[in-house]
């Protein structure tokens, strides 16, 4: 969706000179560390390449409301 999007997208491989240069992932973050590290190798100046592959996520929601009664009946399945 956010393909060659460098605002939305997030680095999967990076050297490792580079992740620790940049003190790898904000532990403190609870979600969204990835787009976090990503803003970081931005300001850093490091360039971002992307593949012509896709990731295809099978048997995930495919809309809004699938997401939503995804997440509802998680949410049931804990309650004692």
């Amino acid at each position: 969706m956010y393909k060659y999007d460098i605002g939305n997208s997030s680095a999967r491989f990076v050297r490792t000179t580079v992740f620790e240069s940049l003190a790898g992932f904000d532990e403190t973050i609870t979600a969204g560390e990835d787009y976090d590290f990503q803003s970081r190798l931005n300001a850093a100046g490091y360039k971002t390449g992307f593949v012509e592959p896709e990731a295809q996520h099978l048997g995930e929601p495919t809309s809004f409301w699938e997401h939503i009664r995804a997440g509802f009946c998680h949410l049931r399945e804990q309650e004692p």
